[in-house]
């Protein structure tokens, strides 16, 4: 300890400037993993089932669920409103302690603005670039489509995996650029805290709009049957196959259907898990049933390409000929897709060639516009209409010619000779 003009000067102590550290640093570290997990859980939402299989952060987000349970919705909701709280103190210790709630409400807006900002100019110029593309049908499909429903999803992700650190960078920096004027904290290290505070207002407000916390804390008031069969619900969407085997025995509704009628079954065909269609298809599981938007697991397993598993819902009975309230078939829908396979199956249980909704074009018509020519060939060898003409007035014939798709347009001039 060293002495200046008679007053003791305690030295400087390294540890202890470690240690000072150490705090404000795992709360960000928590802080961004709380962040994440809430932004995870409004982007991959589980109503979503006519997608392509379930992405690795699902994945890791579903493993976490099944192991803390519904107790994941205290602790992350508790965890929210404390880091926040926690940044609330720490702002009176600043030379301006009414900046806070200023600077939070603002810097929510400023989160909400660029992500809905990046969100839709990704989403347009990603859509734009897709329609440009020789071949391309996206403009002539609905919003309600598979196809474009999974492009807006792989859009959104996208998006919001750029926004979220864009955003944070941009409130850290305002932040630090404001910090001596307005009060803010005093380190680099804090502001980033209340940059994550800031993030997970919204990110917060969107997690519970969802719906997530309510159908979650349902479980602890749920009659025991009622909550087997959310269980069956979701072990069927993760391809748990051994939990879904053991609900199944325990007498669990195989028929239960969620908010977004979504069944079992569905959820199972349109990720491709085929033991679990097996075994709920065994238990007497309701292969028609349809969902709040009129699709059927069939209609999931053809627009996500899953051959054995169209394979097996025929078997056991599905409707083949199942419109969805746009007038799109399971054939059609894995036309679409561009699925030969599917195609063929349906076609010989019975399916109609020439079903296309009443405002969209044909199946024949949107292979040929995009070149399939297995797809086509499948099409034609079924009994397609090679005459029925496109929006535009011209037939799969003319449109293969003009977008110079010779192997389509070689199929079809031989077809038309017979």
């Amino acid at each position: 300890m060293a002495t200046e003009e008679g007053v003791e000067v305690s030295a400087p102590n390294p540890a202890a400037r470690r240690s000072g550290w150490f705090g404000p640093l795992a709360l960000f570290v928590y802080g961004s993993a709380v962040a994440f997990w809430l932004w995870a859980k409004w982007l991959f939402s589980p109503q979503m089932f006519f997608l392509p299989p379930l992405p690795p952060v699902e994945v890791l987000v579903s493993l976490v669920e099944r192991t803390l349970g519904p107790w994941l919705i205290s602790l992350f909701t508790v965890s929210s409103l404390g880091l926040i709280a926690l940044d609330s103190v720490r702002s009176r210790s600043g030379p301006n302690p009414g900046w806070w709630w200023k600077s939070l409400l603002r810097g929510s807006a400023e989160t909400v603005g660029i992500h809905v900002a990046i969100w839709i100019a990704g989403t347009l110029l990603f859509f734009a670039i897709m329609a440009l593309l020789p071949g391309s049908e996206v403009h002539t499909l609905s919003a309600s489509d598979p196809v474009v429903r999974g492009l807006v999803l792989f859009t959104t992700f996208l998006s919001l995996l750029m926004s979220g650190p864009i955003t944070a960078l941009v409130i850290a920096a305002r932040s630090l650029s404001r910090r001596r004027r307005d009060g803010f904290p005093d380190s680099g290290l804090a502001t980033l805290n209340h940059s994550v505070a800031i993030l997970l207002v919204p990110l917060a407000v969107l997690w519970v709009l969802s719906g997530y916390p309510r159908a979650t804390l349902q479980s602890f008031s749920s009659p025991p049957s009622e909550t087997r069969a959310e269980e069956l619900l979701v072990a069927a969407r993760d391809g748990d196959t051994a939990q879904i085997r053991s609900l199944v025995a325990g007498g669990a509704a195989v028929n239960h259907q969620d908010r977004s009628g979504t069944t079992p079954l569905m959820a199972a065909s349109a990720n491709g898990h085929l033991e679990i269609v097996q075994a709920l298809v065994a238990a007497k599981a309701d292969v028609n049933l349809k969902d709040a938007g009129g699709r059927t697991a069939l209609m999931a397993a053809a627009a996500n390409r899953h051959v054995e598993i169209v394979s097996q819902l025929v078997a056991a009975k599905a409707d083949v000929q199942a419109r969805d309230p746009e007038g799109k078939t399971a054939l059609y829908l894995a036309a679409l897709a561009g699925e030969p396979e599917i195609v063929r199956a349906l076609l010989k249980a019975g399916a109609d060639a020439n079903a296309a909704p009443p405002t969209g074009e044909s199946a024949l018509i949107s292979a040929s516009r995009r070149g399939d020519v297995e797809v086509v060939q499948a099409l034609v060898e079924g009994g397609a209409d090679i005459g029925v003409r496109s929006k535009e007035g011209k037939t799969a014939l003319e449109i293969a010619r003009v977008l110079n798709h010779h192997e389509v347009a070689a199929l079809l001039e031989a077809r038309a000779k017979h």
